[in-house]
């Protein structure tokens, strides 16, 4: 069995899939398209290879991992990714191959977002700033910014790539509408809630899942870094959907 994780980068689809890391028959493939040293990009290292980017090729590896019925294979794929198969296509905006091919198929699919994007695009400047980009689950684990005085351009970008973030996962949302088995969440449902550990296990058992534990890795920053001028990005936001996301 396969299911498709689709998400933002930030967007916690790394810290989800280590919810189930205990299950005997889950089966965390990562990032799939990544291609790093590290181990993760599967479908880049042990299918496609140095080969040009095929659509059918893609589909003949989806059956190969559908063919083993004893374990259920999670497919991370960032949106940056969804136009693999469509060289001319740079944004989500259009309806990608992949993601066609994806709702075709009709393989439990999981859209994951966040609810303050804007929290996700200042997590991915601090994470690119510092280098690190996950830590391991301490107790009273604090932020350590990397910045301490405001940046006022870094807070234009963030809201930039925030905004940016909401439209992309809006038009993702809809080339979505159709499939069978789409479930949407948030992030913040599943770890930021008095409900998160009931929703935890509500994904595990939608996903054929049922040993469901705490991640053990966590973002390093998920609040509002110092460099951050809140008082600016109120100012930019007012009068908009995203007005909140200051709150």
């Amino acid at each position: 069995m396969i299911v498709f994780c689709i998400g933002d980068t930030r967007s916690g689809t790394t810290a989800i899939a280590r919810c189930f890391r205990d299950a005997e028959t889950f089966v965390n493939l990562g990032e799939v398209f990544y291609n790093s040293s590290d181990g993760a990009g599967h479908y880049m290292k042990r299918w496609e290879k140095t080969d040009p980017p095929s659509l059918e090729k893609f589909v003949e590896y989806l059956d190969f991992l559908r063919s083993d019925t004893e374990h259920l294979y999670w497919l991370d794929i960032k949106f940056h990714d969804l136009n693999r198969f469509d060289p001319l296509q740079r944004a989500v905006l259009g309806q990608p191959t992949m993601v066609q091919q994806i709702v075709k198929a009709g393989d439990p699919t999981v859209l994951i977002g966040r609810a303050n994007p804007l929290l996700a695009a200042n997590s991915a400047l601090q994470a690119i700033t510092s280098g690190t980009f996950h830590v391991a689950e301490l107790d009273n684990l604090e932020d350590t910014p990397v910045e301490s005085s405001i940046d006022r351009f870094k807070t234009v970008t963030a809201i930039r790539a925030a905004l940016q973030r909401n439209a992309e996962l809006r038009a993702v949302e809809e080339h979505l509408r159709m499939h069978p088995q789409l479930l949407r969440v948030d992030y913040e449902a599943l770890f930021d809630c008095p409900e998160a550990e009931d929703n935890r296990a509500a994904l595990g058992a939608w996903i054929g899942v049922e040993t469901v534990s705490m991640p053990d890795l966590r973002k390093v920053s998920h609040g509002w870094p110092e460099w951050f001028d809140r008082d600016l990005a109120a100012q930019i936001l007012q009068g908009t959907s995203g007005q909140w996301w200051v709150s």
